[in-house]
């Protein structure tokens, strides 16, 4: 028989904790969502939020079990729009309605993420989500806030007393802002990492 090793968190190279545990640390169940990092058929990267179920050791690797938003419904969750600082997501089902899931190294998993279910329960493992909406990682907050202002100050230049308010731009300018947060993150780059299993 196969023993498991299972860890209540882990700790990212910035610092940051993630958590997966039904009763963590005696205070009921905890499930972070991580912003994990994936390959597509060319090569190529991009993150995709994953709700972090466990994690394991595996062949001495920091393993962790997740159940992935459906990338194909990235805005398309009904009574919802996205925005700069906001997502909407499906979770990942199969045809019959079970969750998909995936064992992934915790090396993937990039950030944490600040997450809220769109229906109403107690989180648990048991009580999965179908559907949720993800606030952008915070190293790119800042900049998605500064980007949509300034963005926002260019429109409102030629504000008088007689057209006083302000103008909150439009699904035009959203795109024109997703855009450039988008190719400021490319020229970032993505760089690798090793979690720490505690």
């Amino acid at each position: 028989m196969d023993i498991i090793e299972l860890y209540t968190e882990v700790v990212l190279r910035d610092g940051s904790y993630v958590r997966a545990c039904p009763n963590y640390r005696g205070e009921g169940p905890w499930f972070d969502f991580g912003n994990v990092q994936w390959e597509d058929e060319t090569g190529e990267s991009y993150f995709l939020p994953g709700k972090i179920l466990a994690f394991y050791r595996k062949n001495q690797e920091c393993m962790a079990l997740i159940h992935s938003v459906d990338i194909k419904s990235d805005g398309r969750v009904a009574g919802y729009r996205n925005s700069i600082l906001t997502t909407h997501y499906k979770m990942q089902v199969t045809r019959n309605g079970a969750p998909v899931m995936y064992s992934i190294n915790c090396s993937s998993i990039d950030s944490p993420l600040l997450w809220f279910d769109h229906e109403v329960h107690v989180p648990s493992v048991d009580t999965q989500p179908r559907s949720v909406m993800i606030v952008r990682p915070r190293n790119e907050w800042a900049y998605a806030w500064y980007v949509w202002n300034r963005r926002l100050r260019i429109k409102n230049v030629n504000r008088t007393t007689a057209k006083p308010m302000v103008d909150l731009g439009n699904e035009d300018d959203t795109v024109k802002v997703r855009s450039e947060i988008i190719q400021c993150i490319k020229n970032q780059g993505i760089s690798a990492h090793i979690p720490e299993c505690k």
